[in-house]
């Protein structure tokens, strides 16, 4: 691994982190029209073509803003995008506990994740393909509740990360 690595990949996840905010809220029938159009004929740059994967499935399932985020129809809508980050990510157990998710952003081993939910912990890593590897913490930062743990692997497949840094407020996040 390159020198300075961990603190790059820190700072940089860090601020995507902050980047990939989004407000969940219910609204009302009026609202309804001009969050639909706002999907169809977005403003700004977009990661992917949200208004393309929206605007059919909103015209197709009936009462969308109602059924929740978890709902079938919803899931399968964001399916296309969802496969290709699946393999880069994993989920991370103690014991039989699942307790994080993680993305892996180096293909020797090194997967990011969320600081307070592994710190201290013995910890296993479960690949898309359901094998798993123990996994050991190498660093964390408190501030930004980022670690970056270790798991004795090669060849995984790395996230690929927008490097357009042109991501807006409100753009959709969708996890595996």
């Amino acid at each position: 691994m390159k020198p300075g690595f961990v603190k790059r990949a820190v700072r940089i996840v860090g601020l995507l982190g902050f980047v990939a905010v989004c407000l969940i809220r219910n609204p009302s029938v009026d609202d309804l029209e001009s969050i639909s159009q706002l999907v169809r004929e977005p403003s700004g740059v977009q990661t992917r073509n949200d208004a393309q994967l929206l605007s059919g499935w909103l015209d197709q399932v009936e009462n969308s803003w109602e059924v929740g985020k978890n709902h079938d129809h919803v899931k399968s809508a964001f399916e296309s995008v969802i496969s290709q980050a699946r393999i880069s990510t994993v989920r991370i157990f103690q014991g039989d506990r699942q307790i994080a998710m993680g993305t892996i952003v180096d293909r020797d081993g090194i997967i990011l994740t969320k600081a307070s939910e592994v710190e201290g912990k013995s910890l296993i890593c479960q690949f898309h393909d359901g094998s798993k590897r123990r996994a050991k913490v190498m660093e964390a930062d408190r501030n930004t509740d980022l670690a970056l743990l270790r798991v004795r692997a090669s060849n995984l497949v790395p996230v690929k990360w927008d490097a357009s840094g042109e991501l807006s407020l409100g753009s959709i996040l969708a996890t595996p």
